[in-house]
């Protein structure tokens, strides 16, 4: 079994592709798609593994940081805390960087921390203790998960580790999503 994760955020042109919708407030190629609510970027998933003939979906909140990680244990990941802050002071106060800038990990994936929250599949529940290898969060529950910190947060929320328990209902300029796709 194994899972490929998009290495940024969807984009504006791959989710107006599939869906016909623009909803992001700030529009531009290449940047990510945002002001997306949970079900929305589920459907989208639902809509785009249809047309490609292959599981679609959010990940898992331990398959994104697992992935983020790429085997470290830093607050950034591998990523050196100034490549952070120089993609969020970038982005400042205007909003997502294009998914595809910035430097990648060691698995090639890019923002984890600092351009857009994440959503994650399933609820919103506390974290175990130690480390994050399985979901913690409930299949079902009021708050959704999203991971990662955005643009509008300080460098100190745009870390790895970091967890939203947000209304599923929220459209945010700072909330977006990656997709996962299994074989």
């Amino acid at each position: 079994a194994g899972l490929w994760l998009a290495d940024g955020e969807c984009s504006q042109e791959l989710y107006a592709a599939v869906t016909g919708e623009r909803p992001a407030r700030r529009r531009g190629a290449g940047l990510p798609v945002e002001q997306v609510a949970a079900a929305e970027a589920e459907d989208f998933c639902t809509r785009l593994g249809a047309r490609l003939g292959a599981r679609v979906r959010l990940p898992g909140e331990a398959e994104w940081e697992l992935a983020m990680r790429a085997g470290s244990s830093q607050p950034w990941g591998a990523l050196d805390p100034a490549q952070v802050a120089t993609a969020v002071v970038h982005a400042g106060a205007t909003g997502p960087v294009p998914c595809l800038q910035g430097t990648p990990n060691q698995l090639g994936l890019r923002h984890g921390a600092g351009n857009l929250w994440e959503w994650c599949r399933g609820a919103y529940a506390p974290p175990p203790a130690g480390d994050l290898v399985e979901d913690p969060a409930p299949a079902a529950g009021p708050r959704r998960v999203a991971r990662g910190g955005s643009w509008a947060d300080p460098l100190a929320a745009c870390r790895l580790a970091n967890r939203a328990a947000l209304d599923p209902a929220v459209r945010s300029p700072c909330v977006g999503f990656r997709l996962a796709v299994e074989p």
